[in-house]
């Protein structure tokens, strides 16, 4: 509607409606022009000589002063100007008003009269058309609430004598301007609004938030609010949020899900979005994490049930980070398969590394680097401080045997040298690199151990007590580690506590020096040239030296052999002790030997299985399942007074059958606190035998069983409300407590039933106390559960505290199954025990390459060599033989002499 209004008015004698638009027209005096005589009952029309309103803007130039060229004429134009009613122009206090408005410094008011009426006519006059102007409004107010009590409060002037003629004049103009300020509001908004639409509506938006406009300009939901505020927490993580029964990915973390997993991904609202079913979210997150991702998992925090009491009922659901997982800190379930892709992050390591500069320049250069190296997956934990020179062998050395995925790095950069090997590594190997933010230097560092080892103590220290495993005192062995050892620790164990998994550290019997004197290192060339982990040609395990002689039964079995080909003994008298025990497996056909095989047949990843415990990520299934096969362990052999008594002749043999019976006690007495059958089928909150073990889980389970009294008292008011005695509850659809009323029955149902589901046949009801019941049932089975995890959680603590006892009988048992591989590969047809002799002669009789022949079709030419004493110390190969079979000639001699 134009903002210029105009209008005309009829006599009120005539009896027709005045309009708003009349009291916008300037009220002249009658003005007779040629043969036509104004009519007062006839509508007036507009003349030239109106009186007009220039609102052009002052320039510079003009200095206050008026222009030259007469004012132009008001056009009607919609919302640029309004044409206002001369009210008094040419009064005196007008005059005064208008020379003291601010907007004379912007605007200038030229007005033009074709006449000059007498002082009073124009009295009366303005005094009439105020007059009818505030009739009208009261009319307008009676119909339309637009102006509400603001109008209303508009009184008539004449009741009231003001003192003087210019207070009144004011007071009388502020109400017109008021009133003209309104219905441009009204009638320029462009909306026409009815009733009481706008006064609604006025105060439902100051009742509002703002609400955050994302980029597809629509606002953010509180689901796209949390994933905002939850991304830009956590950085560099790719996050999976629990929405329903999906995860669901969110912005650019959609687009790499979709590339790696081949899932579709699509715009939704303010995000890319893409998603996947809940029960394959561990399938998914480890191929995100075989690609070297960190994978973080928002789950629900609360459920339907607790949700509806608490204080976020008409809220989303509160999620945040319940798992956080990178290629070394996710220990897999203890059954799972690994595949080909993920087997050989299985058992991937972090890496810690500490560096200290020593002096020099270029490849003189030499530096102090202090490493600490973590299996979480198997608890294995490897140190050393070594020196290294400007061409960091060493360091490539063990990189090459520890494979770490995943490197925590000082934050201030290492050397030059070192970056650039690191850089290299994980570039070839795909590690994920971390960075330390907040450095600690030694005393620091050495403090930090002692707090977390003193903690650690006490936590368990009273639970020892049926151990008879002998464990060192953690400070003791801190206190020899070198200063960089200690260093890196620290901040290993600070970093997997972000995890969850620094209980990993806990046991410092179980570190393991890197380079020891009893072993022989093979630098990463060696590794790789003699093919004993993987072949060069594809890089996979088939055609190498392990795929030869591991013959193993066990995972723990396996990783323990992998070690022993991964560090060759050059301490003889450990080295012939396996020799006898290999010889004696072989040789001896004795019951005692044969039961110790038929135990490690079937046995699961006791290894793995024992750290999820350590950690407390284990669930019932895995945990009977690990001390069913430990008990098994137990009960396999008698217990013995000493070692000898077991009858091998081998001290190796007989200490790894001796100390199986030790597991018995603590064994025994943690199987008879739980229900097996219950554990198996994984309820968690019927596992204990004994009630008085958790009280509060006997409590939660009582109020359920209130709940569920009640209801039976129930329902006897409901067969009589409905009159029906045989009436029972029913359950449909995982639905408890449905009354089950026939439809032509339904006019017996009260009013206050709530319908819930129905058939062609019977209709079903809750009742307003089932309702109740029903959410009271709900949240004690939430809290049932949440007891009973927490009840759960310190179970798995009192098996941490027989850690030592337990770690130690499996190793043995690993042990037992590498030298029950050895033995088997031992029979292979030509396969013969070395003889090792005091002096420096090498002499290979008929030797043959043991890869090539199991690779090859055909037979291997077997090949003889003398090197030392009297045979010379050189060899000289001549002829016509090319270099590849010259240089598997070589590999061949390596490979027998290692």
């Amino acid at each position: 509607m134009p903002s210029t209004l105009r209008g005309t008015t009829e006599s009120g004698k005539s009896g027709s409606q005045t309009t708003l638009s009349h009291f916008f027209q300037p009220q002249n005096p009658t003005v007779a022009t040629g043969n036509n005589v104004s009519n007062p009952t006839l509508p007036k029309k507009r003349t030239r000589s109106s009186p007009t309103i220039d609102l052009t803007i002052e320039s510079d130039e003009d200095n206050g002063m008026e222009r030259e060229h007469p004012p132009k004429r008001a056009k009607h134009v919609a919302t640029q100007e309004i044409v206002r009613p001369r009210v008094g122009s040419a009064e005196p206090g007008n005059a005064a008003r208008l020379a003291e408005s601010p907007m004379k410094k912007r605007f200038k008011y030229a007005v033009e009269e074709s006449s000059s009426p007498s002082p009073l006519q124009g009295d009366n006059r303005q005094n009439d058309t105020r007059n009818k102007f505030k009739e009208t409004l009261k009319q307008v107010a009676q119909t339309n609430s637009f102006f509400g009590s603001e109008v209303e409060g508009i009184d008539d002037d004449n009741d009231k004598e003001p003192d003087t003629t210019d207070e009144r004049e004011n007071d009388e103009d502020d109400d017109e301007d008021q009133v003209v300020s309104k219905l441009h509001e009204r009638f320029s908004s462009g909306v026409s609004l009815k009733g009481n639409a706008l006064a609604k509506s006025t105060k439902v938006n100051k009742g509002k938030k703002r609400q955050e406009i994302g980029p597809s300009g629509l606002p953010y939901t509180p689901l796209e609010l949390q994933v905002k505020h939850l991304k830009e927490e956590n950085l560099g993580t790719l996050l999976l949020f629990e929405v329903g029964y999906k995860y669901r990915s969110f912005g650019e973390d959609a687009r790499v899900a979709s590339r790696a997993l081949g899932i579709a991904c699509f715009m939704s609202r303010n995000f890319l979005t893409a998603s996947i079913p809940v029960h394959r979210k561990m399938i998914h997150t480890k191929k995100l994490l075989s690609l070297g991702h960190r994978v973080g998992i928002v789950g629900q925090t609360e459920t339907a049930a607790l949700k509806k009491v608490g204080d976020n009922k008409s809220g989303p659901f509160t999620r945040q980070i319940t798992e956080l997982y990178t290629a070394t800190t996710f220990v897999d379930e203890m059954e799972s398969l690994d595949n080909d892709e993920l087997s050989s992050r299985s058992t991937a390591a972090l890496m810690c590394l500490s560096e200290g500069v020593m002096g020099g320049m270029g490849t003189d250069e030499r530096v102090s680097i202090g490493l600490v190296s973590v299996s979480p997956a198997t608890g294995e934990v490897v140190y050393d401080e070594f020196v290294d020179t400007g061409m960091r062998t060493e360091l490539e050395t063990r990189l090459a045997h520890i494979k770490p995925c995943e490197l925590l790095l000082p934050g201030t950069k290492l050397s030059h040298h070192t970056e650039k090997m690191l850089k290299h590594y994980s570039y070839t190997g795909t590690a994920r690199v971390e960075r330390v933010q907040d450095e600690l230097k030694y005393t620091e560092a050495f403090e930090f151990l002692q707090i977390f080892y003193d903690s650690s103590n006490d936590s368990v220290e009273d639970q020892t007590t049926s151990s008879t495993f002998k464990e060192s005192k953690p400070l003791a062995d801190i206190v020899e580690f070198p200063k960089q050892v200690v260093v890196a620790l620290a901040h290993a164990i600070r970093h997997l506590d972000g995890y969850g998994l620094s209980n990993a550290f806990r046991k410092t019997a179980f570190f393991a020096k890197f380079l020891t004197r009893s072993h022989m290192l093979l630098n990463a060339n060696t590794l790789e040239n003699l093919e004993i982990f993987q072949n060069q040609t594809d890089y996979t395990r088939k055609g190498s030296l392990i795929s030869v002689l591991d013959h193993t039964m066990t995972r723990f079995g396996s990783r323990q052999l992998r070690q022993w080909l991964g560090k060759p003994l050059v301490n003889q008298e450990i080295l012939y002790e396996r020799f006898q025990a290999v010889e004696e497996i072989i040789a001896d056909r004795s019951t005692t030997l044969v039961k110790l095989r038929t135990l490690l047949k079937g046995l699961p990843d006791l290894v793995k299985g024992l750290c999820r415990i350590q950690y407390g990520k284990s669930n019932p299934k895995e945990l009977v399942t690990v001390l069913l096969a430990l008990s098994r362990i137990s009960t396999e052999f008698e217990p013995m007074k000493t070692s000898e008594d077991v009858g091998f002749k081998t001290p190796l043999l007989n200490d790894i059958v001796f100390g199986l019976p030790r597991l018995r006690v603590a064994v025994d007495k943690f199987l008879k606190e739980i229900d097996i059958k219950k554990a198996r089928d994984g309820e968690i909150t019927e596992l204990w035998k004994d009630p008085a073990k958790y009280p509060e889980i006997e409590d939660a389970r009582m109020a359920i069983l209130s709940v569920e009294l009640h209801m039976k008292d129930h329902l006897a008011e409901v067969r009589k409300t409905i009159r029906r005695p045989g009436l029972n509850w029913a359950s449909v659809a995982g639905v408890d407590y449905l009354v089950e009323v026939p439809n032509s029955e339904k006019g017996k149902v009260p009013a206050d039933w709530t319908r819930v589901q129905g058939t062609k046949k019977v209709t079903r009801f809750h009742t307003p106390e089932a309702r109740q019941n029903i959410a009271q049932r709900d949240q004690h089975k939430e809290m049932l559960q949440a007891v009973s995890l927490k009840a759960f959680s310190k179970f798995q603590e009192e098996i941490n505290g027989e850690y030592g006892l337990l770690r130690d009988v499996i190793n043995k048992l690993g042990t037992a199954d590498a030298l029950f591989s050895l033995a088997r590969a031992s029979t292979s047809p030509g396969y013969v025990k070395p003889v090792i002799g005091e002096g420096g002669e090498l002499e290979i009789h008929n030797g043959r390459h043991p890869m090539i022949e199991v690779l090859s079709s055909s037979p291997f030419v077997p090949n003889s060599i003398k090197l030392g004493g009297c045979h010379g110390l050189a060899l000289v190969l001549t002829g016509a033989r090319d270099f590849d079979t010259a240089t598997s000639f070589l590999t061949f001699i390596q490979v027998l002499i290692w």
